[in-house]
């Protein structure tokens, strides 16, 4: 298995990559701020996070996870509460859900997600809208043994201190993010019994 998969004595591992990037990319390269003023309205500043985990678990079971968000505050440290506030189809399609995170930041946020797209083992999203507003999606893949998932969170910040700050903020709100998908990873890692590498870019 080597470093993509250490579960010994029931503990599992997460591990991040230590790949080179390319040149001329900086680590700022792994996410974007817009400023999405128009005439005559609010600031809001626009943010995309981009994460890849590697995890040599069967796709599926992957894929069980994190589709069951309503599990998520058993395993994931920095959601707090999940809320069904109303059901969609079988398949989960327009449930909408109140989410409630706290990072390593000294707040917390709630917001609800809608879920827009449900391809089984394929692809998961949702639209935010509330203390943040945005766009969440999930892909699932396989890569030789691997299971790849890539997160893309696009996310529009609604409170008006982030926005005024943001110019100040950027590095501190990627560190957060950073800090909450670390302790998903790890809590996956141990749900699933498998180790879970971080190659976000």
């Amino acid at each position: 298995m080597g470093d993509h998969c250490s579960a010994m004595n029931g503990k599992s591992t997460v591990q991040k990559s230590e790949r080179r990037r390319p040149p001329g990319r900086s680590q700022q390269d792994q996410w974007i701020v817009a400023d999405t003023r128009e005439p005559g309205s609010t600031v809001m500043k626009e943010y995309h996070f981009v994460t890849i985990w590697r995890t040599k678990a069967p796709l599926s079971e992957v894929y069980r996870e994190i589709h069951a968000s309503d599990s998520w505050p058993q395993w994931w440290p920095a959601v707090k509460k999940v809320e069904t506030l109303s059901k969609g189809n079988d398949q989960d399609l327009g449930t909408v859900r109140r989410m409630t995170w706290k990072g390593a930041l000294p707040y917390s946020l709630a917001f609800d997600m809608k879920s827009t797209i449900v391809d089984p083992e394929t692809v998961l999203a949702g639209d935010a809208f509330g203390e943040l507003e945005g766009h969440g999606r999930w892909e699932f893949s396989r890569e030789g043994e691997d299971t790849i998932i890539r997160y893309d969170w696009k996310v529009y910040t609604t409170k008006a201190w982030m926005n005024l700050f943001a110019p100040i903020a950027k590095p501190m709100f990627q560190w957060n993010h950073d800090h909450v998908m670390k302790g998903g990873a790890e809590g996956l890692s141990q749900r699933l019994g498998a180790a879970v590498i971080d190659e976000s870019p």
